[in-house]
């Protein structure tokens, strides 16, 4: 049963996805997220493919029940899932 707390488990776990495929999913998003990774890996990944997306939002209120930074973590699970589709 998911975590509930940061509601990406309980998203997967409605989507039918067991705990084990959202680690496994997670771990390979790690390795897609610049802010996880070594100098050396960035060296690395930027040999390998050249490209990194850069995800960009507001800060704006959107209601009481939403974060304000809603449109940046929006705009970095966009640019995470090309990245993870992109290789």
């Amino acid at each position: 049963m998911p975590c509930k707390g940061c509601g990406v488990c309980w998203l997967d776990a409605d989507r039918g996805n067991t705990m084990e495929e959202i680690v496994r999913r997670q771990a390979k998003e790690k390795r897609h997220q610049l802010e996880f990774l070594l100098p050396r890996d960035i060296r690395e990944r930027l040999v390998e493919r050249p490209v990194v997306y850069l995800p960009l939002g507001t800060i704006e209120w959107h209601c009481e029940h939403l974060p304000v930074g809603l449109d940046g973590l929006t705009a970095h699970g966009v640019c995470l899932g090309a990245a993870v589709k992109d290789g």
